[in-house]
């Protein structure tokens, strides 16, 4: 536990920039909006079909670090970073006790190390995304419902509560958890725990409301961010093919996993013997993997869910391959070399990682944030990727223009009047552009590909006498 927690511990403290957009706009920006005041809205937030649950959180987390006296927006991020860090670390200690739990202390071992050194788990650890709080309390909830079903004492059904309120959290996050909830109901019904059953409900029911309460609050109508399903079913976004994570799944599970988890489900199947756990761990590990290839836009981290899930019953795979052998000691050496060919594959995989991405834009824009005489900037970026108002963190106008040579070719006019007017007095660029120089902007520095021009002076006489002479 200590050395994961020192492994992402370290991620979180040299990870920056934005890995996807979804990273800034829809979750530090909003928190940044909540706590200063300003920001760009994501259409998503416009058309009320976001939480806001994970900003909030993020927000809390901001405003925990100016009340301390921290201005530094990239300390404020990476306060949220931590966070994740945290639940990532104690998310390897839920998988472990769900092992011990559903089978025993070996298998939970083996679960816990997979775990720890996923280079599928440990590339979303760092960054401010939903999915992996949704991971850890989807865990959470598997963790209490195989506490409450295997423990016949009185605080079993408190357990089958606190199960269907952590699962509702993780709805919360990432609303595709509650995929999860349809192999839970269908094992107490076929078991006939009717009690249980309705005690998950309502507990998971409850929060669900409690989500609907707070898109009234925001939105000013009640379950407003559910409608996000909705245009995501109606084609919203490009459809991908229902194979798209088939493929993918020796990235996620790496090769090692893959087959430990194939051989688990075998031997499911095979046996003569069932384990309710068995199919309680493989129940929601299908359903979550079926129920997002069906869903017709997909992304590898959408499915972050799934990854401790198949750990479990890849450890439980381990196990039981490692019963066929009768000697001890080859016993111990086909663990030993199967969990270091784990470990091998994925830490090839982290070295191979980008920890940094859009770090270039990001550090461009801080930096131009910082210059005092800033009156307003033009950004040769997307807006969605841009990294303002965030690590700008000034609110000043902010122009953006995806290309700005084609808008300077294309819309001369627009351009001339937009590189003239004197608010904008820094411009971004993804690379270097000396025809700025014709309108007084002056290269000030770079950041590796992204270059930052400024308004001179001098300058503004060059405009003039560039405009007589037309």
């Amino acid at each position: 536990m200590v050395f994961a927690a020192a492994i992402r511990f370290y991620l979180c403290l040299i990870s920056e920039g934005i890995i996807h957009p979804d990273e800034l706009y829809q979750y530090i920006e909003p928190a940044f909006g909540l706590v200063f005041g300003y920001w760009t809205k994501a259409m998503e937030f416009v058309k009320g079909v976001r939480s806001y649950f994970y900003p909030l959180i993020n927000a809390l987390i901001f405003e925990i670090g100016t009340s301390l006296g921290i201005q530094d927006v990239c300390f404020l991020i990476l306060g949220s970073r931590l966070f994740n860090g945290l639940l990532s670390t104690l998310l390897v200690f839920i998988v472990y006790l769900t092992a011990r739990t559903a089978y025993n202390r070996d298998v939970g071992l083996y679960a816990a190390f997979m775990s720890a050194f996923s280079s599928f788990i440990l590339a979303w650890t760092p960054r401010t995304m939903s999915e992996l709080p949704s991971t850890f309390f989807l865990m959470l909830s598997v963790y209490l419902f195989t506490e409450a079903i295997g423990n016949c004492h009185d605080n079993s059904d408190v357990k089958i509560v606190l199960s269907g309120i952590s699962l509702g959290v993780s709805c919360m996050f990432r609303l595709s958890s509650a995929i999860a909830l349809l192999p839970l109901f269908v094992y107490l019904v076929l078991k006939r725990k009717l009690r249980k059953t309705v005690f998950l409900t309502i507990s998971f029911v409850s929060i669900i409301i409690v989500q609907g309460f707070l898109d009234y609050i925001m939105y000013g109508r009640f379950f407003s961010s559910f409608s996000w399903v909705v245009l995501n079913i109606r084609g919203l976004f490009p459809a991908v093919p229902f194979y798209y994570y088939i493929v993918r799944s020796p990235y996620m599970y790496s090769f090692v996993g893959l087959f430990l988890l194939g051989f688990s489900f075998a031997s499911m199947v095979l046996s003569s013997k069932r384990n309710d756990h068995d199919w309680i761990i493989g129940g929601i590990f299908l359903f979550l993997f079926v129920g997002h290839s069906l869903a017709p836009y997909k992304e590898v981290r959408f499915i972050l869910t799934t990854a401790p899930l198949a750990f479990l019953l890849a450890a439980r795979g381990l196990e039981k391959l490692a019963l066929s052998i009768k000697i001890k000691r080859r016993k111990l050496l086909f663990i030993t070399l199967t969990l270091l060919s784990f470990l091998i594959l994925n830490t090839f995989t982290i070295s191979q990682t980008n920890w940094t991405p859009l770090s270039e834009q990001t550090r461009a824009v801080y930096w131009v944030g910082e210059q005092p005489d800033l009156h307003g900037l033009i950004c040769e970026r997307e807006w969605w990727e841009s990294g303002v108002y965030t690590y700008l963190h000034r609110n000043v106008p902010v122009y953006f223009v995806s290309n700005l040579t084609t808008f300077s070719q294309n819309k001369s006019i627009e351009f001339s009047n937009l590189i003239q007017n004197q608010t904008y007095n820094y411009v971004l660029t993804k690379n270097e552009k000396t025809f700025l120089n014709n309108y007084g902007f002056v290269k000030v520095n770079n950041f590796e590909e992204v270059y930052v021009y400024k308004r001179l002076l001098i300058g503004l006489l060059a405009v003039y006498l560039i405009n007589r002479g037309a």
